[in-house]
């Protein structure tokens, strides 16, 4: 039985993701692309979006998988410990490659080490979302509002770590309002307690955001800049947090041990499908932007991030660090 056709559940720890075209992955019959969130969530969104032409691209099929848990962790561990043959991808985001190693004891895998960087998907700003039927249109209502609250008004986030996570702690340290936070296993948990009322409001990722737009009402967008893909919004910065600079990116992962070649290859083959005009236009259209690089610059990018998130919770939380 070859790798790439063990069931799932032998699987569990390895996830095969058939891979790229280099002879050594012809093995491999189909790619499965592993998102560490429940679906609805942006990486589930951007794993979708790319699946297709992905797809087309290498004529082989390619599905994507949802393996939640620990703030993404679960699924970085198990494509860590993966068979290094091309067959196995992760679609990691921001908290478990760059925040995880900062906050989390025992992790059982490194960022660094374990896990080679790929391609760079997209990258979206958060959102601050409320409930369509909240009686407050503006941040500075949200902020009237969690002042007076008793009990707490409380924040949902799709773990401990996550972006959302951070920007909501950041959201209470610069308003100053007594913010309690409830942590779920991804973005489409956190989103379903804010619609129920069990969470005042949420940081989710712009595409996220913009697909339940009917339901939700988007305050503000925690990028220093507007996002294109939603110009009308305006930034957290306007509405008098700044600095409040916070966005969540998406990239593909290999397993340690991966062949250059095949790690060179996808990722000219993934730069070649973001840059296609229907493919930018579907990724703006949900709310994310394209961002094609070669894999020494993604890997750059990685440590500048990783940095980036170290100082951050430096700087601004351990005085009362959770964690």
């Amino acid at each position: 039985m070859t790798w790439c056709k063990r069931s799932l559940l032998v699987l569990a720890a390895t996830f095969p993701l058939c891979a790229a075209l280099p002879v050594h992955a012809q093995n491999c019959e189909k790619r499965i692309l592993v998102v560490g969130y429940s679906p609805g969530g942006t990486g589930d969104i951007i794993a979708q979006a790319v699946a297709g032409p992905l797809s087309r691209a290498l004529k082989q099929p390619v599905v994507v998988e949802h393996h939640p848990g620990g703030s993404g962790g679960v699924a970085a561990r198990w494509i860590s410990q993966a068979k290094p043959d091309g067959c196995t991808l992760l679609v990691g985001q921001t908290a478990e490659i760059a925040v995880n190693p900062a906050i989390v004891r025992n992790l059982g895998y490194d960022p660094m080490k374990d896990l080679r960087p790929v391609a760079l998907l997209a990258t979206a700003s958060l959102a601050l979302v409320v409930p369509r039927t909240a009686s407050y249109n503006s941040v500075a209502d949200l902020v009237s509002a969690a002042r007076k609250a008793k009990p707490a008004f409380t924040f949902s986030s799709a773990g401990r770590g996550t972006p959302g996570y951070f920007a909501g702690e950041l959201f209470r340290l610069r308003t100053r309002t007594g913010l309690a936070h409830i942590a779920f296993n991804g973005g489409g948990e956190a989103l379903d307690a804010v619609l129920s009322g069990r969470s005042s409001f949420y940081f989710p990722a712009l595409p996220t955001a913009l697909q339940m737009a009917e339901r939700l009402r988007i305050l503000a967008v925690s990028s220093g800049k507007r996002s294109p893909a939603a110009p009308d919004i305006p930034t957290l910065d306007e509405a008098g947090l700044a600095p409040f600079d916070f966005d969540l990116w998406v990239g593909l992962f290999a397993p340690r041990g991966t062949p250059d070649a095949e790690v060179e290859q996808l990722n000219r083959t993934m730069n070649e499908v973001l840059l296609q005009s229907d493919v930018k236009a579907a990724l703006l259209d949900k709310g994310a932007t394209a961002a094609p690089m070669n894999s020494s610059r993604f890997k750059t990018f990685i440590a500048a991030e990783t940095n980036r998130y170290a100082t951050l919770i430096e700087n601004e939380f351990c005085s009362t660090c959770p964690w």
